[in-house]
């Protein structure tokens, strides 16, 4: 125990003499630079020439806040400084990037500085907005700590997901009075899932919604074309309602009807002959009848 008292009494009077000596450094370098003709400030330690952080710019909120994850597209950008700044140097150091970095123009109000975007901030996409410590004060005193905000614009950043359509990829035997529903993972805009819509063969058609917004069926005005094969497409214009689009173009495609094999005609006969007419065939009545057989049943109108 005597033992542990004289340690602790030992370096209660060891940590004092340290400081002493640090701060007793202090001219003593100073002195050694004049002595060695030191004429830059790169020659004297940063950590001497760092003012103090009361002495410092900061920044005292801004918009988004560094607590805030997500923000409205249309939410004001700025930084609020405790006093007066170099508003060249300060505005020079001012960025904001991200996935979609967006276009704009710094400006200043007071000691709050905006950052005015030319259009909307894009949803499901993620920001960084930066103060580098190179900004100053009037007075020429750097911020010299960096303020960095992560955010990103809307509520989430994934993007919708086409899930599904009916009828199915690779589809057969599908009714010509068929129509096509597209699924989504979430409630989709309307407008923008329409315009990215495409039916091949160009089929003219309405749309039909779900109350949920979440699947759309096209319904042609006309039946289908039998034996045809139908290509799908929904572009990556199709939005959710807060903006953000689908990652990639959705493809599908299906067949009406089953049989795919043209009709041949089998041959053609004279009315009351057993012999089948042919090329070049001669001494047929100019009143005769003929009887036509098909490979597989027809449509008697066309």
């Amino acid at each position: 125990m005597k033992r542990m008292m004289m340690q602790m009494n030992n370096e209660r009077t060891f940590r004092p003499r340290i400081i002493k000596v640090i701060l007793g450094l202090v001219p003593m370098l100073m002195i050694f630079c004049a002595g060695m003709a030191c004429d830059r400030a790169a020659d004297i330690p940063e950590l001497l020439l760092l003012p103090p952080a009361e002495q410092r710019p900061r920044i005292i909120g801004s918009n988004p806040a560094p607590t805030v994850g997500s923000v409205a597209p249309d939410t004001e950008i700025y930084v609020d400084f405790d006093r007066p700044m170099d508003l060249e140097a300060t505005r020079n150091a001012f960025v904001v990037t991200g996935s979609a970095p967006p276009s704009g123009t710094p400006r200043w109000s007071g000691n709050r500085l905006y950052y005015d975007v030319d259009d909307d901030l894009q949803p499901g996409n993620t920001y960084v907005m930066k103060v580098s410590g190179s900004a100053r004060s009037q007075d020429g005193v750097n911020m010299s700590v960096e303020y960095i905000v992560h955010f990103y614009a809307g509520s989430r950043t994934d993007a919708p997901q086409v899930t599904g359509s009916n009828p199915a990829n690779n589809a057969q035997g599908i009714s010509v009075n068929a129509g096509i529903t597209i699924f989504f993972s979430r409630a989709m805009d309307r407008n923008s899932v329409e315009s990215a819509f495409n039916i091949s063969p160009s089929v003219a058609g309405a749309f039909n919604w779900d109350p949920s917004d979440k699947s759309v069926t096209f319904q042609p005005y006309s039946p289908l074309n039998y034996a045809t094969t139908y290509s799908v497409t929904v572009s990556v214009g199709a939005k959710d309602q807060e903006g953000i689009t689908i990652p990639t173009t959705f493809n599908t495609s299906f067949q009406v009807g089953s049989d795919f094999t043209k009709p041949t005609i089998v041959q053609v006969i004279e009315s009351g002959s057993i012999t089948p007419i042919t090329n070049g065939y001669a001494g047929v009545y100019k009143d005769s009848n003929f009887i036509i057989t098909f490979s597989e049943p027809m449509d008697f109108s066309s």
